[in-house]
């Protein structure tokens, strides 16, 4: 929280004085996989991230991605397929080859690991 030097406190009270303030922290990821969603789209990328040099599982991202990057994304996945994910996962999902990087923001790591809000913030290109 952040409140104006100058500004009352008035309990009980809402005022612009004071302002919520969420701490986002960012983190590349590579694309284990997706979860799929009809024939040809899906609903979200599932996400693998390096931590103290051991690639591992941190869960799953669907929300800040708009329609062009989706189907551009959608051409990558679907060429990409391979039968298993190259790390281990916990999601159910198709599975891609390695070399598919993204750019995720987060709130915190969940205490199994797992990114908390996660939001798509870009294709990092190889």
């Amino acid at each position: 929280m952040a409140k104006r030097l100058r500004s009352r406190h008035l309990p009980g009270r809402r005022s612009d004085a004071w302002l919520k303030i969420k701490r986002r922290q960012r983190l590349v990821c590579a694309v284990v996989g997706f979860l799929p969603e009809g024939k040809n789209d899906f609903k979200s990328l599932v996400l693998a991230a390096d931590f103290d040099g051991e690639l591992r599982s941190v869960g799953k991202v669907g929300s800040g991605i708009d329609e062009r990057l989706r189907e551009r994304l959608n051409q990558i996945l679907w060429s990409r397929l391979r039968p298993t994910p190259f790390v281990p996962s916990k999601t159910r999902g198709k599975w891609v080859e390695p070399g598919i990087y993204a750019l995720v923001s987060y709130l915190e790591l969940t205490p199994g690991g797992e990114l908390r809000a996660p939001v798509f913030e870009g294709l990092l290109e190889e």
